[in-house]
């Protein structure tokens, strides 16, 4: 459903255009994706 709204909202006859950042991407949303996995794959041998 979120595939198909998003690609409705991206289809250019709607004119919806947004500039976005590369590095604001980096930056927000790299880190807590790396810390959620961090946290659920946790090896008790590591620590």
């Amino acid at each position: 459903m979120q595939i198909a709204i998003g690609a409705l909202l991206a289809w250019p006859t709607f004119g919806l255009h947004v500039e976005f950042d590369p590095e604001l991407f980096l930056v927000l949303f790299i880190p807590p994706l790396l810390f959620a996995d961090g946290w659920k794959n946790a090896n008790p041998r590591i620590y």
